[in-house]
């Protein structure tokens, strides 16, 4: 596949699922126990920084399925010999695919597709996760509240 055939545009932002890891532990730590009304306070903050990098991942799952179908479209035409003989010179053709069946086993076995594949598959992680950070951000708020009321009935606070 040549670059004048298929244009790509520039990658959106988007983080490895470790560099996610660590930065969402940063974000959900509890840094002072003995401050827990100051935790409380920073539950949107924590909660939109938490947004923003679920919105930037999303685009970048957008983006990796946006490239996967134009591949794709672009290798069952490959494979089924319809596109211009200039492109069989970079990359020749053995045998051109007759059946559908055929296609889908050539389209599973080709790098470049298997490649992005992989990287949308490594985006639905991404989002997945900071979905489930996101459901992690709400129970954060719960159990600071519930470690307050219970500091307070133990010290003899109202």
């Amino acid at each position: 596949m040549s670059e004048q055939e298929v244009k790509r545009s520039p990658i959106p932002k988007h983080h490895s699922i470790e560099e996610l890891m660590d930065i969402c532990e940063e974000l959900l730590e509890i840094k002072n126990s003995t401050k827990l009304t100051e935790a409380a306070i920073e539950q949107n903050s924590v909660y939109f920084k938490v947004q923003r990098l679920l919105a930037e991942e999303a685009q970048a799952l957008d983006y990796f399925m946006g490239e996967e179908v134009k591949l794709e479209v672009h290798l069952r035409r490959y494979y089924e010999g319809k596109l211009p003989q200039s492109v069989y010179a970079d990359r020749p053709l053995k045998y051109p695919v007759g059946t559908k069946a055929e296609s889908d086993l050539a389209l599973k076995a080709d790098p470049m597709f298997a490649e992005i594949r992989s990287a949308v598959l490594k985006a639905k992680r991404r989002v997945e996760f900071l979905e489930s950070v996101t459901w992690r951000i709400k129970e954060r708020g719960a159990e600071i509240r519930t470690i307050m009321e219970w500091r307070k009935f133990t010290e003899g606070g109202i």
